[in-house]
C-alpha cells in the first residue's frame, strides 16, 4: 500500500472514529440518567461530595438506583432517585421525621395533578425538599444549607380577608416596547403578581400601569415577582431597577422568585456566562428594594412541584431547569424557562414562557394530559417553539395568549390575533377557541374569564421613547 494512501485511510478511520463517539455520546446524554447504584449505607453521602447530604438519610425499596449529587444553582442541590413507588416515597418522608427532621408543609394531598408529590423538611440549618414523580417512578431529593421557604407556600385563610368589596381577579398582557414577556396580575386585594415584566426601556410604562391601577396617594403592592429565565425581554425590567432609585421608590416588592440554573444544567447550554450576569441582578435587586414592612423583599428558588398560594388562588411550578438534564443535549436559556401554572377561579392559566422542545418533552413525561386542560395558555418562546408533539397533547384549550405584537406577526400569517404562522401551530390553533397577541393595546382578562370577554386598552404613547418601537414600522 502507498504511504499517502495508508496516511489517508488511517486519517478517514480517524474521522470515523470520532464522529461515531459523538454520536453514541449525543444518544447517552439524551437518555434518561437510571443508571447508577443501588442504596447502601444510611445517609445520602454515599452519592455526594457535598457535607449538607451526610445527615440526610437514603431512600429505601426493592428497585431504586441513585444518581451522584449534582449542584442545581442557588446552593441547592440534588439527587435523583430511580426506581420509586408513591409508597416508597412516603415512607421515606416518616423515615426523615425519624431522624429529627420537622415537616414544613407540602404541596397537598394530590400534588400537582397527582402527578408531583413535594414536602419540604428542616433539621437546624438543613432544609431538604422530597419530589416524587409518579409517572416518572423517580423521587428528587434537594438539600440546602440555611436560608427559608416562602411563606406562601402555606395556606391561609387570611390571604383572602381584605379583598376590595366587588373586585375581580384581573390579568393583564402587557405592551412592551419590544417583543417580550409582561403578564400582571392584580389580586381581589388590591396587590399584584408580575410574570416577568419586560426590557429595561418598558420599566417606566409598567410602573405608570400599577399605579393606575392603586388607589391615589398609595403605592402599588406587587406580592410576588416571577422571572421564568435569565433573558433581558424578560428580566430587563431588574436591570433597570438595580440603578433607579426613583423608580424603585414607586412600589413596594414582598417577594422575588426565580430558580438560579446550577454549574450541572449550565453544561447543557451555550450561554450561561450570560445567564450568571443577569441572574446576579436578580439577587442583588431584591437587596435595594423595599417591602410593606420596612425591610426588604424575601427571595426564593422556584422548583417543579411548589405550590405558591395568594389570595384565593395558587400558583403551581409545572417545570424547572433541575428536571431537565434528563431531556436536553443543547439548547440555550429559552430550555430553563420555568413554567408556571395560574389556578384562577377554577380555571388553568399555563405560561411557559420561551420553553423549547426539551422543556415541553418534559412536561409531557412527568403530567397526564388531564392535568392539562387549559382556559389559557401563553405559547412557547412568543409563538415560535410550539412543537406539534406537545401540541397533540393538549386535548382541549380556551384561549392562546401571543407575547408578540400582532403587527409584527403580521408578515407570518397571523391575522386578527388568530395564527397559522408555522405549520405546527395548526393543531393548537383547531383546538383553541380564540387567541390574543398584545398587539396595539394591553390586553386585559377578568376571571372566571368567558371567550369573547378580553378587553383591548388603547394603544400606549411612547412618551419615555425618541421612536416608535420596532414592531410598528412599515
Amino acid at each position: 500500500m502507498k504511504k499517502g494512501t495508508k496516511y489517508l485511510l488511517i486519517g478517514l478511520l480517524a474521522v470515523l472514529l470520532i464522529g461515531a463517539f459523538f454520536v453514541v455520546r449525543s444518544v447517552v446524554m439524551s437518555l434518561p440518567k437510571e443508571k447508577n447504584k443501588a442504596a447502601d449505607g444510611t445517609t445520602l453521602a454515599a452519592y455526594s461530595e457535598y457535607e449538607l447530604f451526610a445527615d440526610v438519610p437514603v431512600l429505601t425499596g426493592a428497585d431504586v438506583r441513585y444518581e451522584n449529587a449534582k449542584d442545581d444553582g442557588g446552593n441547592t442541590y440534588g439527587i435523583n432517585v430511580y426506581g420509586t413507588t408513591i409508597e416508597e416515597y412516603r415512607a421515606y418522608l416518616q423515615v426523615l421525621e425519624e431522624n429529627s427532621f420537622t415537616k414544613y408543609t407540602d404541596n397537598g394531598v394530590d400534588g400537582v395533578g397527582g402527578c408531583v408529590y413535594k414536602a419540604y423538611y428542616r433539621k437546624g440549618d438543613l432544609r431538604v425538599a422530597v419530589t416524587h414523580f409518579t409517572r416518572l417512578n423517580r423521587t428528587m431529593i434537594s438539600a440546602a444549607e440555611k436560608g427559608a421557604w416562602s411563606e406562601h407556600l402555606l395556606y391561609s385563610d387570611d390571604y383572602v380577608a381584605d379583598n376590595v368589596p366587588g373586585a375581580k381577579t384581573t390579568m393583564y398582557q402587557e405592551e412592551l416596547y419590544n417583543v417580550g414577556m409582561s403578564f400582571v396580575i392584580q389580586l381581589k386585594n388590591g396587590h399584584f403578581i408580575i410574570n416577568d415584566g419586560g426590557w429595561e426601556n418598558d420599566l417606566p410604562y409598567l410602573l405608570d400601569d400599577l399605579e393606575k391601577l392603586t388607589p391615589e396617594g398609595e403605592k402599588p403592592v406587587i406580592e410576588a415577582w416571577f422571572i421564568s429565565h435569565a433573558h433581558d425581554d424578560h428580566m430587563g425590567i431588574f436591570k433597570a431597577l438595580f440603578t433607579n432609585k426613583e423608580q424603585l421608590d414607586r412600589i413596594y416588592v414582598e417577594n422575588v422568585y426565580f430558580n438560579d440554573m446550577g454549574a450541572d444544567a449550565a453544561k447543557f447550554h451555550d450561554q450561561f456566562e450570560t445567564a450568571s450576569a443577569l441572574l446576579n441582578y436578580v439577587r442583588g435587586v431584591p437587596a435595594v428594594m423595599h417591602s410593606t414592612d420596612g425591610g426588604h423583599p424575601g427571595i426564593y428558588e422556584l422548583s417543579v412541584g411548589d405550590r405558591y398560594y395568594f389570595n384565593d388562588f395558587n400558583v403551581e411550578v409545572v417545570c424547572s431547569a433541575e428536571v431537565l438534564a434528563d431531556y436536553t443535549t443543547w439548547g440555550d436559556q429559552n430550555g430553563t424557562s420555568t413554567w408556571l401554572m395560574y389556578n384562577i377561579e377554577g380555571q388553568k392559566v399555563l405560561i411557559s414562557a420561551d420553553g423549547n422542545f426539551e422543556d415541553q418533552q418534559a412536561v409531557m413525561a412527568i403530567y397526564d394530559r388531564s392535568y392539562l386542560n387549559l382556559t389559557m395558555f401563553s405559547t412557547p418562546h412568543h409563538g415560535y417553539d410550539m412543537f406539534d408533539q406537545f401540541t397533540d397533547y393538549l386535548d382541549s384549550l380556551q384561549t392562546l395568549l401571543y407575547t408578540n405584537p400582532l403587527k409584527w406577526l403580521a408578515g407570518s400569517g397571523i391575522e386578527s390575533g388568530s395564527s397559522t404562522h408555522t405549520p405546527m401551530l395548526e393543531h393548537i390553533n383547531e383546538i383553541s377557541q380564540e387567541s390574543y397577541a398584545f398587539g396595539e393595546g394591553t390586553v386585559v382578562y377578568e376571571f372566571p374569564y368567558e371567550v369573547g370577554t378580553a378587553t383591548v386598552l388603547p394603544e400606549r404613547e411612547w412618551i419615555y421613547n425618541v421612536t416608535a418601537p420596532s414592531w410598528k414600522w412599515d
